[in-house]
């Protein structure tokens, strides 16, 4: 073998392991994509799963006081039987620092009355980038239109869209949404 032909061998098998290198490391940007995108999705769904649940089975407080307490693009408070214990707990759910919270409280005393803050607080959903644009609740009538003032118009919600948008490590967002009929408050279920 000569010196030319063992300089162009050498210079093949370079080629050809760049190209293998190459390969690896644009299999492996992939695979961290594709699982960051997974993790993020993943974390989003089961936060909506848990808050529909929860806003499904929205009732009366033990105090009496309606299911939805209050309401904006970013906070919403709901009495529910969070634990399944028979009690009705007060829950909010709030954005803070890019993170969706729950705060729960449970009702005391004979009255029954809830604290005006959150007992316990646990993170739903990490790293939400929602922002003014993109609400996280958004709310709506028996008729399915969108209630413009929620606010001043609680009795009149009937479904709540819970919008998700989470950020990835890989700078990929995933948006979640689903939806949430309050069934104790449905025209259809109730007697006449």
């Amino acid at each position: 073998m000569s010196f030319v032909e063992m300089i162009i061998a050498i210079g093949i098998f370079s080629l050809m392991m760049i190209g293998i290198t190459m390969f690896f490391i644009k299999s492996w940007n992939n695979y961290n994509y594709v699982m960051d995108t997974n993790s993020s999705s993943i974390s989003a769904s089961q936060g909506i799963s848990k808050i529909v649940n929860n806003i499904r089975k929205a009732r009366s407080a033990d105090n009496g006081a309606y299911p939805i307490k209050s309401v904006n693009d970013f906070d919403l408070v709901i009495f529910s039987d969070y634990d399944r214990d028979g009690v009705t707990e007060k829950m909010h759910y709030y954005l803070n620092s890019g993170n969706l919270m729950l705060g729960i409280s449970e009702p005391n005393g004979v009255p029954p009355t809830y604290p005006n803050g959150d007992t316990t607080t646990s993170t739903v959903v990490l790293n939400v980038i929602n922002d003014a644009s993109h609400p996280i609740f958004y709310y709506y009538d028996s008729t399915n239109n969108v209630i413009n003032n929620p606010t001043a118009n609680l009795a009149s919600i009937r479904m709540i869209k819970i919008s998700l948008t989470v950020q990835g490590n890989s700078a990929n967002d995933v948006n979640t949404e689903s939806f949430a009929s309050l069934r104790n408050l449905n025209e259809n279920d109730t007697i006449q």
